[in-house]
Parts: structure tokens; C-alpha cells; sequence
């Protein structure tokens, strides 16, 4: 969601982000969309990546709560109240109008207010738009890892001039917690850094992360060892032969 976006700025804005990641119910979809081959969200990075925070308090914003999402969303009204639609904008040349109908229904049962899809032919389109920051509301971005680094994703979309920061955030405390984790002499430690970064992004939630893809493998007796790498493809050097 764009800092720049009407209502979704200050305190008003933190409330209203707040008030859609907890109106949204990832498990529901994921089952009846995906038919289970997400993984729902609790942080900002997939789950084998190193700083991923499984469970705890700061996980709760990501997690379905429609009496607290009705609440931040009235606590929001009363600095600025919201008027009309709100409008999820998404390219339509790929498979997300089904999940982005859910989650419209979602957000207008659980917030009492009216959320309709915006569907744009392409993703070029929603890039053009990103630039012009002309979203009246929140709009689909997906990322993909290049790397196993917690920094590709958490520096590349949420610091301030990442490639991937379409959202305009701006914290420096964040980045500064980023920096001592790519410092750090130790995974252990680096891990701990990017977890403590992390739970300022899910108190400001910049974006509203929703799941990640899971993988789905199948394999025959004949083979043996059949594992998994960071990118959840088949790990083809370990596999056997039985």
C-alpha cells in the first residue's frame, strides 16, 4: 500500500493496514483457492529463509482477528472517515482475480465497508501506476527470492531506494538494524538482527504479506532422498537410487 495513497498515511494509515491483514483470512483461502499449497504468512520471509519468525506477538497483525480488525478500522475512522469503495488493484493476465474476489469478500463482511477488485490487463500497467502513485488503495506485488539471504527481499522492497520499495517506506531504524545484520559475525546473530528488523515491519506493515508457495513434489519408489532446496525445487544432486 502506497504511504502516498489517501488515508494510508500517519497513524490512520497504520490503522487501516492493520485493520486488512486481520479482516483477511489467509488459512480459508489458501484451502478453498490453493487447495493448500500456500503457506500462510507470519512474517515478511519465507519460512528456510534465516531471520523468519515462525510465532509471537508481533505475528498477531498477521493473523485473522475480524473483532480487532473492526476495531483498528472504526479507530481509523474516527481521525478521517472513509468513504467509498476500496479498491484492490491487480493484473488480470495472470490467476489472481479468484484470490482478490476472497479477499474483497473478506475485508467488506468483516470491516462493514465495500472492496472491489481492480483488474489492470498486465503488470506493466501496475508499474506505470506505481510510479504515478495513483492507487486509490492497496494493490498485488509478488516477489521472488534471487538469492537465500533475508537481505534480498527485506532491503529490496522496504528500504528506503530498494528496486522493490514501491511502497515509499521510509524507517530508519529498520535499516539500520539491516546493516548490523549483514555486519554480524555469525548467522545466529545476523538472524537475531533481521527478526528484530522484522518486527518493525510488522508494526508498520508497509506491505501485507500473505503467504508463500509451497512445494509440491512427487516422486516413485525407485528414488531415494528426495529433498528440497531454498527455492523448494528438487534437490537433484542428494536424490538415490533404491
Amino acid at each position: 500500500i502506497d504511504y502516498q495513497t489517501k488515508h494510508f498515511s500517519g497513524e490512520e494509515g497504520k490503522l487501516r493496514r492493520q485493520a486488512i491483514s486481520q479482516a483477511i483470512n489467509r488459512e480459508q483461502i489458501i484451502k478453498s483457492i490453493f487447495y493448500g499449497t500456500r503457506k500462510a504468512a507470519s512474517d515478511f520471509l519465507p519460512p528456510q529463509i534465516l531471520g523468519h519468525i515462525d510465532s509471537g506477538e508481533a505475528t498477531k497483525v498477521l493473523q485473522y482477528n475480524e473483532a480487532a480488525a473492526k476495531k483498528a478500522w472504526e479507530a481509523a475512522d474516527a481521525i478521517s472517515p472513509w468513504q467509498g469503495e476500496l479498491k484492490i488493484t491487480y493484473n488480470s493476465n495472470q490467476s489472481n482475480q479468484p484470490w482478490v474476489d476472497a479477499v474483497c469478500n473478506q475485508l467488506s463482511n468483516a470491516l462493514g465497508i465495500k472492496a472491489v477488485g481492480d483488474p489492470q490487463p498486465d503488470f506493466k500497467t501496475l508499474l506505470e501506476m506505481m510510479d504515478q502513485h495513483s492507487f486509490t488503495g492497496p494493490f498485488r506485488m509478488g516477489w521472488s527470492m534471487g538469492y537465500p539471504s533475508p537481505n534480498n527481499l527485506l532491503a529490496g522492497r522496504y528500504v528506503k531506494g530498494g528496486n522493490g520499495n514501491k511502497m515509499g517506506y521510509d524507517n530508519p531504524a529498520y535499516a539500520e538494524l539491516l546493516t548490523r545484520a549483514q555486519a554480524a559475525d555469525t548467522a545466529k546473530e545476523a538472524g537475531k538482527l533481521y527478526q528484530q528488523a522484522q518486527t518493525l515491519l510488522l508494526a508498520d506493515l508497509p506491505s501485507i504479506p500473505l503467504w508463500s508457495p509451497s512445494s509440491n513434489i512427487g516422486f516413485s519408489q525407485n528414488v531415494g532422498n528426495v529433498t528440497s532446496d531454498w527455492k523448494g525445487a528438487v534437490a537433484f544432486h542428494k536424490v538415490t537410487k533404491n
